[in-house]
């Protein structure tokens, strides 16, 4: 708006409407107080938060329009502001190279070298093509819908029978409506056709799916021996991306936008999928990535889906006592909290709890939000080390958070002509390629504490089964040894050294058999940390001792593991040149957190780049063990199978007669899935339930 004059003016989009208005010199001053040159005083003072000027904090619209009418600019303000009485006075002196800077930010500069020609900017025809090109390799997926058409009109065929579709390559999606399947489309990228049943599904040679342990949840079927799982392979091409379907890949890679408009049975899925299914591989060989697939990413939709039709086995009567008990724990805890309180209040209320704490107890304030004082976790943990009510509060949330999440719901999750409760594992969520589980979410039961541990004590084996769970010992810090290829650590390993004593040895310079347990406790912290990245900040909070002191540890470290500084220092230079990091597999994960302005993020996206390959191949190894004990336990026509996958722990459920041979079989696969420079050990243990094999 500062550049307006009366041989200029402004085209405005008005605002929350897609109508446009013409702006004058006249609208300006009627807007704000002030003519158009005077915009980046006024911002000055004011500032405006849509384009990160700061202005002068406590100094509104209105007293900046006061201002300038009296002063007549921003400089004269500041020259004058000893004559400026009150609040507004100080504020400016305290901000006044705030103020400065922030009327820099907003001034426009026009001497800018314009390369181009007026005409050169008359509206004219749009070149579509070109256009969607541009769009695709920007990834505005937004824009490229607005712009794109419907694509090939796909002729379809409905019909009851399937002609005969043997020896062909096909593509077979389910048909989804508000959530119920009507039926699926088929496609060999020449004929189309609708089937509204769920079964038979034809028979092919090849199958092309998208997200093929869904669709053979969806259409009642068994996963082909032969397929291609498309969504699958685009997880792998974009493992940052949460949409890995038809739709996307079709709009990404030909600009075209699938959408089944009053026709819930659209073949234009199946008909792209089995078209593209090429192109997409084509991608992950051009990325490194095509072993990773066909050895470990599509083996394992296999033994996913065999893991989800199995289930595990829960004693929901268990459960129902435990949250009983749960219940009378989380009363008495109630009691003692309104005790210590002086008032009854919803303890689960955020804002009923702040207020208690903070006014009506007095307790000192760690941080505050928009709504008011936070009472989250890490302020609670802080307030715990003065204040009884606060530890009382955290054993009260991290009851009621268990019991709601887990006690009261896994019974309601069995199936009941099973009995059992069936997991989903999804492949295609997280960045570094682990796995993740859901209904329930399985990965977060705390291991460590008693409720942990009761919680594990209700999954449970069948009479005539045990349980049997396999966890790889330290199998993140054994990675670093690899790929930093440190010898200190790698002699660690080899030898069977503790390895956390290990370090306290070498980082305090004492011999092991003078390592305190709180000394132990400090190097397992920071051989952890290492692997995720930890900075002498978070240390010191984990530790709680001061940064100097955990500078000093992470120097003391680094001393002791040359090679693992060494590697850290150049994983994250290739991440920041390259942009991206690779497992020992080849998995990529880019890391656009490198290219961030703000310094924090940066520095997250530098944590990202030394945890990926630690991590991910640590999910690249046991995602290898379960395709090949899977492999095994068919080839050796046990009974054995595979329930969980839960971090670096596989349980199963074997038959007593062969608990023996599973748990040889077991230790073999996993132990030897990989040759690294040191050795994997797994630690095996078995029980009637898990807490007992755990």
């Amino acid at each position: 708006m500062q550049v307006l004059s009366p041989g200029i003016k402004m085209l405005n989009m008005r605002p929350t409407t897609t109508e446009f208005e013409w702006i004058e010199v006249p609208d300006v001053k009627e807007k704000f107080g002030v003519p158009p040159e005077l915009i980046p005083d006024y911002l000055g003072l004011s500032g405006d938060t849509s384009d990160n000027i700061p202005g002068v904090p406590g100094i509104g619209p209105k007293t900046a329009k006061k201002l300038l009418e009296e002063y007549g600019s921003l400089e004269k303000v500041l020259e004058n502001v000893d004559r400026i009485p009150g609040r507004i006075g100080e504020l400016l002196k305290k901000h006044k190279k705030q103020a400065e800077e922030s009327k820099y930010l907003a001034v426009l500069k026009l001497d800018v070298p314009v390369q181009v020609k007026i005409e050169d900017l008359k509206r004219r025809e749009v070149d579509k093509e070109k256009l969607i090109r541009v769009f695709q390799e920007l990834e505005f997926y937004s824009l490229l819908k607005e712009l794109s058409g419907e694509g090939e009109k796909v002729e379809f065929e409905e019909v009851e029978e399937l002609p005969e579709l043997e020896g062909e390559t096909i593509s077979v999606i389910p048909c989804v409506k508000d959530g119920w399947v009507y039926g699926f489309s088929v496609s060999s990228g020449v004929k189309n056709y609708l089937v509204r049943r769920k079964k038979p599904v034809p028979s092919a040679s090849f199958y092309v799916l998208e997200d093929a342990k869904n669709t053979a949840w969806a259409l009642e079927w068994e996963i082909p021996e032969k397929f291609f799982d498309i969504a699958l392979a685009d997880y792998l091409l974009h493992p940052l991306r949460t949409d890995h379907s038809v739709e996307r890949i079709a709009l990404e890679m030909r600009g075209v936008v699938l959408s089944p408009s009053s026709n819930s049975f659209y073949p234009g899925k199946a008909y792209y999928a089995v078209k593209l299914w090429k192109e997409v591989e084509k991608r992950l060989e051009e990325e490194g990535l095509l072993e990773l697939y066909y050895k470990i990413e599509l083996p394992l939709v296999r033994v996913l889906f065999a893991m989800e039709k199995h289930g595990i086995m829960i004693d929901a009567d268990f459960f129902r006592e435990l949250s009983r008990m749960l219940e009378r724990e989380l009363e008495g805890l109630e009691k003692e909290i309104f005790g210590l309180a002086g008032l009854r209040f919803n303890i689960r209320s955020p804002k009923q709890l702040s207020e208690v704490l903070f006014k009506h107890m007095g307790l000192p304030p760690v941080k505050k939000t928009k709504t008011g004082y936070s009472t989250d976790s890490e302020v609670l943990a802080k307030l715990a080390e003065k204040y009884e009510i606060a530890r009382l509060l955290l054993s009260f949330r991290e009851l009621d958070k268990l019991r709601s999440t887990y006690i009261d719901v896994l019974p309601t999750l069995v199936n009941p002509e099973t009995g059992r409760i069936h997991a989903s594992f999804n492949q295609m969520v997280t960045a570094t390629g682990r796995l993740s589980s859901s209904n329930p979410n399985l990965q977060n039961i705390p291991i460590k504490g008693d409720l942990g541990k009761e919680i594990r004590k209700g999954f449970i084996a069948p009479p005539g089964k045990l349980i049997i769970s396999a966890d790889y010992s330290q199998i993140e810090l054994r990675i670093l040894a690899h790929v930093s290829s440190d010898e200190n650590l790698i002699r660690a390993f080899k030898e069977g050294r503790d390895i956390h004593s290990n370090t306290a040895s070498l980082v305090f310079g004492l011999p092991p058999e003078e390592i305190t347990h709180d000394m132990r406790r400090k190097a397992k912290v920071v051989n952890f940390g290492i692997v995720y990245g930890m900075s002498p900040y978070g240390l010191s909070k984990e530790l709680g001792i001061d940064v100097h002191e955990a500078e000093r540890f992470i120097k003391n470290y680094f001393s002791a593991f040359p090679g693992v500084e060494k590697w850290i220092r150049e994983i994250v230079k290739f991440a920041k040149e390259r942009g991206y990091v690779r497992t020992l597999f080849g998995r990529k994960r880019e890391i656009p957190e490198l290219r961030s302005p703000q310094r924090q993020v940066r520095e997250y996206g530098e944590r990202i780049a030394i945890n990926t390959p630690i991590q991910g191949t640590a999910a690249d190894i046991i995602k290898l063990a379960m395709v090949n004990l899977h492999r095994r336990f068919e080839k050796e026509k046990m009974k054995s199978a595979m329930v969980l996958q839960i971090h670096d722990e596989l349980v199963f459920e074997v038959p007593e007669e062969e608990r023996e041979k599973a748990k040889k079989i077991i230790k073999e696969e996993m132990e030897n899935a990989v040759e690294l420079k040191v050795p994997l050990e797994v630690e095996i243990g078995e029980g009637r339930n898990w807490y007992e094999a755990h």
